[in-house]
C-alpha cells in the first residue's frame, strides 16, 4: 500500500480530518482507510476519486470528540489493516499544554545557544 499510494495533502479543520491520496501504481484501487488514535481505530473512510485530478482520491474523517482530550495526540491515517501509516497529524489540546510547550521551547532555545557557542569556540567564528 505505501508504495501504491501516498498522502499528498492533509488537514484538520473543525473536527474533520481530510486529505488527498495520489495513486503511484496504475489501476490500483484506493483501499478503505482507517484513522487511528492511541493505537485504536476511531473512524473509517472510503476514498473517492477526484475528477479534476487523475490518480488522486480525496478522503474525509469525522474525528470523534471523545479522542480529543488534554495532552498531545497523534492521529494516523493508514490503509485498512496495514502496519504502517500513510500520514500522521499531531494534535495538542488543552490549557495544561501551555506550560509544557513553553518549557520545551525554552529548552530548545538553551540547546541552540549551547550549539552556537560550541561552534564559535571550535571554528573561531564571530556571531551567527
Amino acid at each position: 500500500m505505501s508504495q501504491t499510494f501516498e498522502c499528498v495533502a492533509i488537514s484538520l479543520v473543525d473536527g474533520v480530518l481530510s486529505g488527498t491520496l495520489k495513486r503511484r501504481a496504475a489501476n490500483a484501487s484506493a483501499p478503505l482507510l482507517e484513522l487511528l488514535a492511541r493505537g485504536e481505530v476511531v473512524a473509517v473512510a472510503d476514498p473517492q476519486p477526484i475528477e479534476s485530478e487523475t490518480d488522486h482520491f480525496s478522503f474525509r474523517f469525522e474525528v470523534p470528540g471523545k479522542v480529543l482530550t488534554d495532552g498531545v495526540l497523534t492521529l494516523i491515517v493508514r490503509a485498512e489493516g496495514a502496519s504502517e501509516g500513510l500520514a500522521s497529524v499531531p494534535v495538542a489540546v488543552g490549557e495544561a499544554l501551555d506550560g509544557d510547550i513553553l518549557a520545551e521551547l525554552d529548552l530548545l532555545r538553551a540547546e541552540l545557544d549551547m550549539l552556537k557557542k560550541a561552534f564559535r569556540q571550535n571554528l573561531g567564528v564571530g556571531r551567527f
